[in-house]
């Protein structure tokens, strides 16, 4: 189903309103949703001028999610083209996305690079190896390696324990946390022999304190990350004109 399908609104209406539609996508984990104003409408298509930040998304995920006031439901689309000189993109087709967008209740970040852990499953001594590759207060995701991972342990609701060393303060200390927590969901990836495991953390408030800051720090690094992202861009798509 078409955006022209899939609601009466008359598209041509919005061209030039500021900041009629919101643009979403996610860097490394942390929300990226700037508002953008359509600068064109072409059949089923858009071209839209936002932000910066959100140019570099669209670059780097070639799909976004829209909605707006104006929408009866959240849409999505792929990202066509994009102009880092002018801040502008071209999305299409635009179509109704068909589901709700997920709102994590907390921000869930990426470290720069898998994180190793010492993984424990509940009533088994034994420790294994695991690489923790995202994290927020309220739970994280880790891989375990096809040839460590045990059905019979790994059970839904199962309770684990996770040691980990978490770089604080730009990466120049390291804060060793023990997090308790339950497997909420497990998935195999089987072109990379791993296991993705999500894990319901209910960390206690000193826990909870080195959590928080370690994600507010992620998510300052990431922000620099994308305007030095979008800097770069911006100056080789000028010297290629």
């Amino acid at each position: 189903m078409t955006i022209a399908q899939a609601t009466a609104t008359n598209y041509s209406e919005l061209l030039g309103v500021h900041d009629a539609v919101q643009l979403m996508n996610e860097y490394k984990g942390v929300p990226i949703a700037f508002p953008a104003t359509i600068t064109a409408v072409r059949g089923d298509a858009i071209q839209v001028s936002t932000s910066k930040y959100q140019i570099v998304c669209l670059d780097t995920d070639k799909t976004t999610f829209i909605r707006s006031e104006h929408f009866p439901e959240t849409y999505s689309a792929q990202v066509l083209q994009v102009d880092y000189a002018s801040g502008q993109a071209a999305l299409g087709p635009v179509v109704a996305s068909g589901a709700a967008i997920a709102r994590r209740q907390y921000i869930r970040v990426q470290p720069p690079d898998p994180i190793q852990v010492d993984l424990r499953i509940q009533n088994n001594p034994n420790s294994i190896q695991a690489d923790l590759i995202d994290l927020s207060i309220g739970g994280l995701s880790l891989f375990v390696v096809y040839e460590l991972f045990v059905p019979g342990l790994f059970r839904k609701k199962g309770n684990v324990i996770v040691d980990v060393d978490l770089p604080t303060n730009g990466g120049q200390k390291t804060q060793k946390l023990q997090l308790s927590g339950r497997i909420v969901n497990k998935k195999l990836n089987l072109m990379n022999r791993l296991y993705r495991i999500g894990v319901y953390l209910e960390p206690d408030e000193a826990a909870r304190t080195v959590l928080r800051q370690y994600v507010a720090q992620r998510q300052t690094e990431l922000i620099r990350e994308l305007r030095t992202n979008h800097s770069l861009m911006a100056t080789l798509s000028t010297r290629e004109e």
